[in-house]
């Protein structure tokens, strides 16, 4: 567990950033430890693993997993974070990322999301919180996004213009300047 490493740290309060799947564990964390937190970055995410919007379903990626091969299909996934696809100059960072997944793990990973459901617990978080996305991006659609800045109380939002799911790569100087500044408030 995230809140059991941070304490074997010695940490008593940090803040975290977490991107996509680690947004999903970033909003847990701050449902079941806030005391831990000082501030969160919830990034790329969505308050339910459900995500109706993504640039295909769950059942399909799962099924272009079985039948394209695990390499093939995180090509392709590596493409769709992107604004740009395989053109932007990081596409090969994001696929060297994805290179050592396992098939059987990954559909197993897949098929975990669409049970894992927060939307009816965001009002109670309270640490103060940045959701960031890109309004480009096809795997968490912004409106997701927008969603969570709604209902949870002392939250920001911040969408990066012409950014897709990994925002932080195509426009690294202004997602560090916004998570900088957030992160160093009182």
């Amino acid at each position: 567990m995230v809140a059991d490493t941070i304490r074997a740290a010695g940490i008593d309060r940090c803040s975290i950033l977490g991107h996509s799947l680690g947004a999903w564990i970033a909003l847990e964390l701050s449902i079941q430890q806030p005391e831990l937190l000082h501030r969160s970055v919830l990034y790329g995410g969505s308050a339910d693993g459900y995500c109706p919007d993504r640039f295909e379903s769950y059942e399909k990626s799962i099924k272009r997993i079985q039948s394209e091969g695990i390499e093939t299909f995180a090509a392709s996934l590596a493409a769709e974070w992107f604004r740009r696809g395989k053109e932007d100059p990081m596409y090969p960072l994001a696929l060297e990322a994805g290179s050592h997944s396992n098939e059987e793990a990954s559909i197993q990973h897949v098929k975990a999301w669409n049970h894992w459901k927060k939307r009816d617990r965001l009002a109670e978080i309270e640490t103060p919180t940045l959701i960031v996305c890109g309004d480009c991006d096809r795997s968490t659609h912004p409106d997701l996004s927008i969603e969570m800045w709604h209902e949870i109380k002392r939250s920001h939002l911040f969408i990066i213009p012409n950014a897709g799911h990994i925002a932080h790569l195509e426009y690294a100087n202004e997602f560090n300047s916004v998570v900088t500044d957030f992160l160093s408030r009182n």
